[in-house]
């Protein structure tokens, strides 16, 4: 994909690993790709001289490395990398080192500990402070060599524990995880459950509400007494009212499965109006309430969409209303809001004296 930013960091990390296994052939090869692709003065090309500086250094080529590591020295100043400023000095000190100029080694040394303990980098720390033992061991210095080399051995047992309890805390979180990933499992298995179960019971008392209806309708057939006549009214409107909620419960259970569907179908309005006004009648003459609905001439009688879902939602809301208005009226109010082409926006009001 000519992803030169990519390409760059790939051939940096790939140099460092075969630095690592010794394979200085190989790392020299992707450090000087990764020079070849990056322009001067930005971080890639100063990590690129870097990798080349400590190759050269591991092969013994101390001219080259010199004048890699000093590439570095200038580059990481200008774009205030601390990490280029740390390897520069380190390395330069470990060739002066091994040139046996202990002096330079230490002024090397000197500035790079300097950075590192500024910035707390604790693992640059711990390695200079290994170089400082065997340059101090090395002039006689004897008594510096050993408290350098027990402050490298206390950073390293620190960067080791350090190590350890953060394998600790990403095993934890891990288990954690695990553990979120079962209760989201399970959460879902019973939500699930929960569902087929709401599901089920309302098919199940639906099935027995039906029959009440029909019987009750046949019933009505067969020229019942005034007295008779009005306890089937009140079974007939209980019923279709607990069909109402019934079919209510089923639908939030397909909603909350992601299985609720919307119909587009033909259907009548005021025919969608008069008999939600039949089904709360019951309900609105027992407490003395006049309840009626308002079609303004401009609404269409024939539209198609859901007469379902609109029934369900106008039923509740005027049902509420029923519910909080001692005396007066309740009014469903149906008005068109805008018109175009072969759409209708209404809008549906419900108005109360409660």
């Amino acid at each position: 994909y000519e992803d030169r930013n990519r390409l760059i960091s790939v051939y940096n990390t790939l140099g460092n690993i075969y630095l690592k296994m010794e394979d200085n052939d190989n790392a020299l090869i992707n450090f000087k790709k990764g020079l070849e692709l990056t322009e001067v003065n930005t971080v890639g090309h100063m990590l690129a001289n870097s990798g080349m500086g400590k190759v050269y250094y591991k092969l013994g080529v101390f001219e080259n490395a010199r004048k890699y590591l000093n590439a570095v020295l200038l580059q990481s100043a200008e774009l205030s990398n601390i990490e280029g400023i740390i390897i520069s000095h380190f390395y330069l000190g470990r060739m002066n080192f091994d040139e046996g100029n202990f002096k330079e080694a230490l002024i090397h040394l000197d500035k790079a500990y300097d950075v590192a303990n500024e910035h707390s980098r604790k693992h640059d720390i711990m390695s200079i402070h290994e170089m400082y033992a065997k340059v101090y061991e090395r002039i006689g210095d004897i008594t510096e060599a050993y408290d350098n080399l027990k402050k490298y051995e206390t950073l390293k047992e620190e960067i080791f524990q350090q190590n350890t309890i953060n394998k600790l805390r990403n095993l934890q979180i891990r288990h954690e995880l695990e553990f979120a990933v079962k209760e989201k499992e399970i959460a879902e298995q019973s939500a699930k459950l929960k569902q087929q179960f709401i599901a089920n019971m309302s098919h199940e008392i639906r099935t027995p509400m039906n029959a009440i209806v029909g019987m009750t309708r046949l019933l009505r057939e067969k020229n019942p007494r005034t007295d008779q006549l009005r306890y089937l009214d009140a079974i007939t409107q209980s019923a279709d009212n607990l069909l109402v909620i019934i079919n209510d419960i089923l639908d939030f259970s397909k909603i909350e499965a992601g299985k609720i569907m919307v119909e587009n179908i033909e259907f009548s309005l005021s025919s969608v109006l008069k008999n939600l006004v039949t089904l709360l009648r019951f309900k609105a003459e027992e407490k003395g309430l006049e309840l009626r609905y308002e079609m303004t001439n401009d609404v269409p009688d024939i539209l198609i969409g859901d007469p379902t879902r609109l029934s369900q939602i106008l039923m509740n809301l005027a049902g509420n209303s029923l519910k909080f208005t001692e005396t007066g009226s309740v009014r469903i109010i149906c008005e068109q809001v805008a018109y175009q082409e072969d759409k209708v926006k209404i809008a549906f009001k419900i108005r109360d004296t409660g």
